[in-house]
């Protein structure tokens, strides 16, 4: 008889059926361990910053024991807690709410999970307790620093509210425009310092003309010694009659009025063209040693092309206008211009660039995608398209676009675009922000939500801060209004990135979470107040 080695393959026939099995050794064999059967599983914590975490039950203490087994099917809590000098951030992994110091984990396997702690940062809130808020007026839809204004060696604050009420009974729905003390969070004392006033109302009085929604500090314009303040209104109408035009206002930051030439209206006046819906300084233009800036009209017609959006530059001595800036394409609902930003010197002539965004234009590849567009600042000729890196319909590539200044250490200026409903990995208008090399235009990084959730609307707002991380490059901190915070919906979180490598640096929640509060839209650096 011949003996079967393991491995050996034995044919066996049965009513001309063939049937192979295959001789494994005997008593030796044992079947695989049925998964269900294990009654542990293991968590492996990493910490990420300086802080410590323990769980519920006893068995992880981090650092030093940063793994222990639990019972399998279990409901395991881990606890974080940060230090002096650093706060928690959020978790990765399988935790059930990200944003809590809490993270409970139904335990059905092993599981690695990682608590991210940040800086902590100082909050300083605005008391505006000496302001009787209209229901609704939604104060702090736009925000600027504006050079020390009250003598204090820090910078100030301008604050718009585009749906403040002039009064209980007169034009609901006009806006105002507050100064706040950087170094007190105190409306700016007119006791203490040159100002006549820290409350600036609508110059031309007209209901729903939101006033405030957008707001810019200009330098010093009028040479009085006091920087100066641009204000949008892009609901504001002409005569009377010619509806949602929009108007901005050049506004002295020493008296709260007008400056001499302050009422720019309209070059091409149409009704519900927006005009002031975007804003921004830029430096000097035109040879006269004083700043200019753009204005957005992000649904201007052009001839019988509806909404597709145009942009101006003023002479910020005069208010004249110096050059109009079309869109390259010609395309209906484009809106071009509904962000606007300058940009450094790219093309070396000594004089920035124009960055404008116009998120609602179609592609090949989707409806609303959005593109971005870079202009020469010294001849308004087109210098480059940006299209979107990550093509996807109804991204909105180009609703917030900004210059961020050197970020790759070649020496020229970079610049930003987000596309705040972008979808990721799933998460439908979770958002994402794009850097590109101001030289080349090459796209240098993409950056993400580190928590990934729907609707977080992550690239509504950017802001460029001075270099915080000790690396000599600019940071970069973005607005994610959608984000949820606990169990509350749309509280919203701003979120600090280094400029140089992406990395995250640190996160600010809403420090009072409340249901759609959207914190963090918008977001803007002020410089040192504390």
């Amino acid at each position: 008889m011949k003996v079967l080695e393991v491995g050996f393959p034995l044919l066996q026939v049965w009513g001309g059926v063939i049937v192979a099995m295959f001789f494994l050794g005997g008593c030796d064999y044992k079947p695989p361990e049925d998964p269900s059967h294990i009654k542990t599983a293991t968590i492996t914590l990493t910490v990420k910053g300086v802080g410590s975490v323990i769980s519920e039950p006893e068995g992880i203490s981090c650092p030093p024991t940063c793994e222990s087994t639990f019972d399998k099917n279990s409901d395991v809590s881990l606890i974080a807690s940060g230090s002096l000098d650093t706060n928690f951030a959020f978790w990765t992994g399988g935790c059930k709410e990200e944003l809590t110091e809490n993270c409970l984990i139904s335990l059905d396997g092993d599981v690695t999970v990682e608590a991210i702690f940040s800086p902590a940062l100082l909050a300083k809130r605005l008391d505006v307790s000496a302001i009787s808020l209209s229901e609704g007026a939604l104060f702090g839809f736009s925000i600027s620093a504006i050079p020390d204004l009250d003598n204090d060696l820090k910078q100030d604050i301008i604050v718009g509210a585009p749906y403040q009420d002039r009064s209980s009974t007169t034009t609901p729905g006009e806006g105002k425009v507050y100064l706040f003390s950087g170094g007190t969070g105190l409306l700016v004392s007119t006791t203490t310092s040159l100002l006549a006033t820290s409350t600036i109302s609508h110059p031309v009085p007209q209901s729903e003309a939101r006033f405030g929604y957008s707001v810019a500090s200009m330098g010093d314009l009028d040479q009085d010694g006091i920087g100066d303040i641009l204000v949008g209104a892009p609901l504001q109408d002409r005569d009377g009659t010619t509806t949602d035009v929009g108007e901005a206002y050049l506004i002295s930051g020493k008296t709260g009025a007008l400056l001499p030439w302050g009422i720019i209206a309209h070059p091409v006046p149409q009704a519900s063209a927006q005009f002031g819906f975007s804003l921004s300084p830029i430096s000097d233009m035109n040879g006269d040693s004083v700043n200019d800036f753009i204005v957005g009209a992000n649904r201007q017609d052009v001839g019988s092309v509806k909404d597709v959006g145009e942009v101006y530059l003023f002479s910020g001595k005069t208010g004249t206008l110096l050059r109009t800036i079309k869109h390259p394409a010609l395309q209906e609902g484009a809106t071009f211009g509904l962000s606007v930003a300058s940009v450094g010197d790219l093309s070396g002539d000594g004089l920035p660039e124009i960055l404008v965004g116009a998120p609602f234009q179609d592609s090949s590849t989707g409806l609303d995608q959005g593109a971005a567009y870079l202009f020469s600042g010294a001849t308004g000729n087109l210098f480059r398209t940006i299209t979107h890196p990550a093509p996807q319909a109804t991204a909105r590539f180009g609703s917030f676009v900004m210059g961020s200044g050197d970020l790759d250490g070649d020496s020229v200026a970079d610049y930003l675009v987000s596309a705040p409903l972008q979808d990721v990995g799933g998460n439908s208008n979770q958002g994402a922000v794009f850097v590109f090399s101001g030289k080349t235009g090459n796209l240098l990084r993409r950056i993400d939500l580190p928590i990934p959730q729907p609707g977080a609307f992550f690239g509504s707002s950017i802001a460029v801060v001075p270099d915080l991380n000790g690396d000599g490059f600019p940071e970069i901190l973005i607005g994610a209004p959608g984000m949820d915070i606990g169990g509350t919906l749309a509280a919203g979180m701003a979120l600090l990135y280094s400029g140089h490598d992406g990395a995250l640096i640190a996160t600010i929640s809403n420090p009072n979470p409340e249901q759609a509060a959207q914190f963090a839209n918008p977001v803007a650096s002020i410089g040192d107040i504390s």
